[in-house]
């Protein structure tokens, strides 16, 4: 993964998006469209909106594997080119017997995580399932050792980590190249390494790493794009908003938005705007949808960027709909209250905190593992908004967006809110 020097306004975008959620989150995409869908003109007026998505089912927006991988060689595998093993429950092929249980419980292991950045939603869903993960089996945690995107930092932090001498080590590369030689440390010092999402570049399955443990970056971008779909009139137009520094999920989920409209949608056009810093996203979208009013609708790469985009173009009086990656609070309330956020392709970042923590336990204690896990997304639309975060959290909804939803009659009336609004 590249370097990333837009770390410290991360967390600025991330703010930004929230004020944004909770001032205006009603919004909503403009004339009808061609079809049945609803798309909004550029400048953002028109009618009202047709709601395509009232009566779909959130699930039915998910390609399914076998669509993604007819997408085209490579597609849906590991950046080193690993066939994934897809488990639905986050624990499927993972989960401790009881008698390796019991092993992890007499051994006392201690295992150290290495982080590119806590600022982030999925940050924090991931350490939370690493830690309850551990906490099942009296693991005790080393770290989190954070780099925030420095990877000088990170290869520090994993010689610090290794003095430690811990059982294994779970982490997430801040760049795939410069933090190689780092990484394949691990393995050299006898201690066992699980990759968060993928290992770097030049590390080899068995040699430099027990395993790797992801989401499915492929399918998310492909669910983002069948959701804005629903969205584009014929022959429209859809934009990605894009991360333009190289970051392997990231491109993949990229990929798989552009892969989804030739198979499903060719009479859409694909356009692109890169931004390299997230607090900017908003701005450099909007100055594009500017000197392109044809656009009909938005994929952002992930929540944060997708909610300064939403902030950039009310303040120019435009609302398009606008698909993304992960579901944060802000993002999650824009979505209840019917703003310009339209779907989610929930990452299950706390299911992944637990895949690694167990594919970690089970490595401290010489268990071979297949060299790729993920875990598919869970999309997440209006009338399934309570129910997703639940999931996707592990954790009731907060009160602000139980609110949200309830003030927002399509929101209520959503079957999967309803047992959230009781009461």
């Amino acid at each position: 993964m590249a370097s990333r020097r837009w770390t410290k306004v991360v967390a600025i975008g991330m703010v930004i998006a929230l004020m944004a959620a909770l001032a205006a989150g009603c919004g909503s995409s403009g004339a009808s469209s061609t079809g049945g869908a609803s798309g909004s003109s550029g400048s953002g007026s028109g009618g009202k909106d047709a709601s395509p998505l009232a009566n779909v089912t959130a699930s039915s927006l998910e390609p399914s594997r076998k669509e993604v991988e007819s997408y085209g060689p490579g597609t849906g595998l590991s950046a080193d080119g690993q066939q994934p093993i897809v488990y639905t429950d986050p624990t499927k092929g993972l989960e401790l017997t009881p008698a390796l249980a019991a092993r992890a419980k007499a051994a006392h292991l201690r295992i150290g995580v290495l982080m590119h950045t806590l600022q982030l939603d999925w940050s924090t869903l991931h350490m939370r399932g690493i830690k309850d993960t551990f906490a099942r089996y009296d693991v005790k945690l080393i770290g989190p050792a954070v780099a925030e995107w420095d990877p000088k930092a990170q290869a520090g932090n994993i010689q610090d980590m290794l003095q430690q001498k811990p059982n294994a080590i779970t982490g997430i590369p801040v760049d795939t190249s410069a933090t190689g030689p780092a990484f394949k440390s691990i393995q050299q010092a006898g201690i066992p390494y699980v990759a968060i999402i993928q290992a770097p570049s030049g590390l080899k399955y068995g040699a430099d790493y027990a395993t790797q443990v992801a989401n499915e970056p492929v399918r998310e971008g492909a669910t983002a794009a069948a959701t804005l779909a629903k969205y584009i009139p014929k022959g429209g137009t859809v934009l990605c908003s894009c991360f333009g520094t190289p970051f392997w999920s990231v491109d993949e989920r990229e990929r798989g938005f552009q892969l989804y409209w030739p198979k499903n949608r060719p009479d859409v056009k694909v356009q692109k705007v890169e931004w390299l810093d997230a607090a900017k996203a908003g701005q450099v979208t909007a100055d594009y949808l500017t000197a392109h009013p044809n656009v009909n609708g938005i994929y952002a790469a992930w929540d944060a960027p997708a909610m300064a985009v939403i902030t950039a173009m009310r303040q120019q009086g435009k609302s398009l709909p606008v698909t993304t990656v992960d579901m944060g609070n802000a993002a999650a309330i824009n979505l209840a209250q019917g703003g310009a956020l339209r779907g989610a392709s929930g990452q299950a970042a706390y299911d992944g905190g637990v895949g690694e923590a167990l594919a970690s336990i089970r490595a401290a204690l010489g268990v071979k593992l297949a060299p790729y896990y993920i875990t598919p997304p869970y999309p997440a639309v209006q009338n399934n908004v309570l129910k997703a975060y639940e999931k996707l959290w592990h954790q009731k909804p907060p009160a602000a967006l139980v609110d949200a939803c309830r003030s927002t009659p399509a929101c209520a009336a959503g079957a999967d809110n309803k047992p959230y609004l009781a009461g």
